[in-house]
Order: structure tokens, then sequence, then C-alpha cells
């Protein structure tokens, strides 16, 4: 009865250390899963009566070839909507550089069109002053008395425009012989 007393005590510690053991060898088949040693998916197929609940899934051609398919299909969509999206950014940039060259083609008009009047003006003021030029040498090839006369007649504008280009002697020659008094208004309008 001793015995038997003493096999009953050693059940539980039987019960554990098979547990124990159990852990042991479960632990140690994912370690060496993890380690790469080898595959424990593989090695719980070849254990008998449980080894098809660990086998792999047979797949056939077939459902590789839709798995695939469908992949690509994924990959074309996203691919497909990156196109789109930069087809409408670039579309955007085209306007707006069609809008730009539309704002250049105006500016450039209108520089043409500013260019063609400053010419036109260019053209009218150095005709004036070959005209002035002329003028000028007329008055400087007088007697001083004889332009002194002439001048005093003229409008006050005038006699400035003909006295800024003589020669400064030939002015203060003139200016003697004209009257006083209007000798000191017109010096009076070149100075301002």
């Amino acid at each position: 009865m001793l015995q038997n007393q003493a096999g009953k005590g050693n059940l539980p510690l039987v019960f554990i250390l098979l547990c124990v053991l159990l852990g042991l060898l479960i632990g140690s088949v994912y370690l060496f899963d993890v380690l790469g040693i080898f595959d424990k998916e593989k090695m719980a197929a070849k254990i008998p009566g449980i080894g098809r609940f660990f086998a792999p899934p047979k797949i056939t051609y077939e459902e590789v070839k839709i798995e695939e398919l469908r992949k690509l299909k994924q990959t074309i969509e996203v691919k497909l909507a990156e196109l789109e999206d930069k087809n409408k950014k670039l579309n955007i940039k085209e306007k707006k550089i069609e809008n730009r060259d539309k704002e250049l083609l105006l500016l450039e008009e209108e520089l043409e069109r500013k260019k063609q009047v400053l010419e036109k003006r260019e053209t009218i003021f150095e005709d004036q002053e070959e005209k002035w030029q002329k003028l000028t040498q007329y008055y400087e090839g007088m007697k001083p008395d004889a332009a002194a006369a002439i001048l005093s007649q003229m409008d006050d504008q005038i006699v400035i425009e003909i006295f800024n280009r003589m020669k400064k002697t030939q002015v203060a020659i003139i200016f003697m012989k004209m009257d006083p008094k209007r000798a000191g208004e017109i010096s009076r309008k070149m100075s301002r």
C-alpha cells in the first residue's frame, strides 16, 4: 500500500515534468525555426495523424495565375492613376505656359508699339533739332546788331532755343546789342 501511495505522489511530478519537456520541445522547435535551422510547418506536416492540419494548402496553377493577374491589375491601376494625376498637373502647367505666352505676346506688341512711337518722336525731335541748328547758324552768321534787332521782335521761347545752341561769346554780344530790359527778361527765363 505504501508503494501505491508513493506512485500516486509521483504522478503530478511526472505530469509537470512532461509539460516542461513538451514546452522545451515546442520552444526549441520555434527557436530553430526562427534561426532557420529547419521549417516547423514541414516538420509538423510529417507528424502522423495531425500532419494534415499543418500541411501547406495545395495551390493550383490557375489560382497562382489569377493571383498574379490580380496583383498586376492593381499595379496597373495604381500606375494609371499616377499617370492621370501627372497628366492633370501637366495640363495645368501647359495652360499656365499658354497664358504666360499670351501675356508675353501682348507685352511684346505693346513694346513694339511704344518703340514705334518713340522712333517717331525721335525722328520729329531730330527734324526739329536740325531746323533749330540751321536757324541758329543763320543768326550766328549775321552781324550782332542785325541779329539783336530781329531776335528782339521774336517770342522769348524761340530766342531762348536759338541762344541755347549758339556760342556763348556770340550770345553775349547779341545781349549787349539788345534793349537791356528785353535782354534781362530773356536772361531771367534762361536761368530757370
